[in-house]
């Protein structure tokens, strides 16, 4: 159907999923790029250091974040099935090179990225609607995290 002859809540629709995805995407895309810079920056000491022993070291938040995008996106948006190991993400003390960690950062964007993103195939007509879509199955139980 022709755009002009759609209505405006059906243009809105066609619309809004496309833009959503290319704006996920932009933002994953540009939060790789700062990170790649700001790891640049460090020595490689520096990514398994900690104050104090209870703190979590850059590595371990590196760990957490690729476990946070496989949940929320692979998994939750994807559909792919959930490998997360959170306590891990967190007890690992074995230092890892910079390059082992942007590379494992970059294979989990990359897997983001080739999700299949429902909003790029659904009537997504508002932002509650995207929301809907990026949580319908991420919500389980704590004691399953």
């Amino acid at each position: 159907m022709p755009i002009e002859a759609q209505s405006p809540e059906q243009a809105a629709a066609s619309s809004i999923g496309p833009a959503f995805l290319a704006e996920a995407r932009q933002t994953l895309a540009g939060s790789l790029t700062k990170i790649v810079h700001c790891l640049e920056q460090l020595p490689e000491a520096d990514l398994s250091w900690r104050q104090h022993e209870s703190h979590n070291s850059l590595q371990n938040i590196m760990l957490h974040l690729c476990g946070n995008v496989r949940q929320w996106l692979v998994h939750g948006v994807g559909g792919e099935s959930d490998v997360r190991h959170r306590l891990s993400e967190f007890s690992d003390r074995q230092p890892l090179a910079k390059a082992e960690l942007l590379a494992r950062l970059q294979e989990t964007l990359a897997q983001a990225d080739r999700a299949r993103w429902p909003a790029s195939r659904r009537n997504v007509s508002s932002k509650r609607d995207a929301f809907k879509v990026l949580t319908r199955r991420c919500w389980r139980p704590s004691s399953t995290r």
